[in-house]
Formats: C-alpha cells, structure tokens, sequence
C-alpha cells in the first residue's frame, strides 16, 4: 500500500511539473510574441525616419536607416529561428520530458535576451536619428530654400525644399543606399537644382491628377510631405530599376569600375541573373568611375 501510494504521490509530482513546465513553454511564447511586435514598432519608427526632414545629414540618416532595416531583418530571422524550439519545448513539457525542454527552453531564452537587446538598441537609435533629423530640419541652414525668390510665382502644390535623396543620384549611390522595388535614377548630366528652383519659383505645373511637378525640361517629381523632399519620377535623364537591378549596379559601384570583380561578387546572389547584371552595368556606364569597355 505504501508503495502505491507513493507511486500515485509521484505520478501527481510529475504531473504538477509538467503543468509547471507547460506553464513556463506558454510564457516563452508570449515573450517571442512581444519581441515580434517590437520588431514591427521599430519598424514603423523606421518609416517614419524616411520622411523626416534632415537637412545637412542626408547620408547620416540613410545609413542609419539601413543598418537598422538589416538588424530587424536579423531579428525577424532569429524569431523564426526560435519557432521551432520553442514546439519542441511545448511537446517537451507535455510529456515532462525534462532533459530536451531544459536544452530547448535554454535556446529560446538566449536568443529571446539577444533579440531584447537588439530590438532595444535599434528602437534607441532611430529615435534619437529621428529627434536629431527633426532639429536639423528645424535649424536654419544652407542649400535649396524653402522659400520663393521675391516676385515668383507660387508654386501651385506643396512645398519643394529639399533635393533627392542620394540613394536616386547616380554618382552618390552607396553601399548603404537601400534598395527598392522601384528605383528611380538620375544621370549625372540632369540639373536637379535646376528643376528645383523652377518648382519654387512657379515655373512648373502642379498636376493634381497625377501628384507631380512638371518642369520646363519635361521630367516630373514628386513631394514627400512634411519634409518637403523632392523625388524623381519621369522624363529626360531618369532611369527606373527593379531591386535586383539597383543591387547590382551597387556592385558595379563598388568595385570602383573593375567589371570582374563586381560579377565575380555577384556570383553569391541568385536573384543578380545575366540579364540583370547587364540592365545594371548599361546604366553604370554613366557612372564617374566607369573605365571603359
């Protein structure tokens, strides 16, 4: 009797402990579920960053705003990662199978610490990008103005105050620059500033339709508002290309003119396929560091 009892006392103590285990599995989930959402917070501080004003630290923020992109894509992975052990240990703890819940608990937690401590530090830093954009789009500095040249017209859409960005400037585009699905590009040879002074000073159209400035020149741009950030869209010396096609031309860029060591590069990239490498390197020979054929 004695001993069934103390059979039934410790088949009750397993249970318990699964229960506890079950428990402790169920929070582990929450806890992946709660960094997931701080990941798509920090990932809406980041679109936020891209319509900030930011005079004088246009590179700054873009940088910034790569590096933060690539780690979220990181801790996205992570996250999936982590999806798996964190089953296992659900099913672990159901059966109170202790050895494999306490291994897979143990991976979960560390790479739920990690991805704390990640998340922490880029929602960190995009704010204070965000703060120190906004004060430098505040301060009163130099490059194109905001205002109109006494005795111009006013310009019939919303105020044009700031050039592209570098990432759509053919000679400035960097490692960093992001790329996306569409990418607009302006040759060398087309003067921004040009076109920008015409929309402030009234010379070219607003159309309501189509939400775009439309220059003496024929090219036609767009407003990000509130920043003010005028963007390419169409029309002599712009050029579009997909996403694979910018990443390429990137490499182009980056190998300083050198065609082989760029496609040697290309080589780790599946989506870089021939037809893609040659619509990118058509357009980097408008490039300044193109050396010939």
């Amino acid at each position: 009797m004695a001993i069934s009892l103390a059979s039934t006392s410790s088949v009750h103590g397993w249970h318990g402990l699964a229960r506890g285990l079950t428990a402790s599995a169920e929070a582990l989930g929450q806890t992946s579920a709660q960094l997931t959402a701080a990941v798509d917070e920090a990932e809406q501080a980041l679109g936020k960053l891209q319509v900030v004003p930011a005079r004088g630290a246009t590179s700054e923020v873009s940088d910034q705003l790569e590096t933060a992109t690539v780690l979220l894509l990181l801790c996205r992975s992570a996250l999936e990662e982590a999806g798996p052990h964190l089953d296992d240990a659900r099913l672990a703890a159901e059966r109170a199978e202790i050895p494999v819940l306490v291994v897979r608990g143990r991976m979960l937690g560390e790479t739920v610490i990690r991805l704390r401590q990640q998340i922490e530090e880029i929602r960190a830093g995009v704010e204070a990008e965000y703060r120190e954009a906004l004060n430098l789009g505040e301060a009163e500095g130099d490059g194109p103005s905001g205002s109109t040249t006494s005795g111009s017209r006013r310009p019939d859409g919303p105020a044009a105050q700031r050039s592209p960005n570098s990432r759509h400037l053919l000679n400035r585009i960097g490692r960093r620059s992001p790329q996306k699905n569409r990418n607009t590009l302006v040759l060398p040879d087309v003067d921004v500033s040009a076109d920008l002074q015409d929309i402030q000073e009234g010379r070219a159209r607003w159309n309501r339709t189509t939400s775009r400035y439309e220059t003496p020149g024929g090219r036609t741009y767009g407003v990000e508002e509130p920043s003010g950030t005028v963007f390419p869209d169409s029309g002599p010396g712009f050029i579009h290309l997909g996403r694979h096609e910018y990443h390429a031309l990137k490499h182009y860029i980056q190998a300083d003119g050198d065609r082989r060591k760029a496609e040697e590069a290309m080589t780790f990239f599946p989506a870089l396929t021939e037809s893609v490498q040659r619509r990118a390197y058509e357009v980097f020979k408008h490039h300044k560091s193109f050396r010939g054929e």
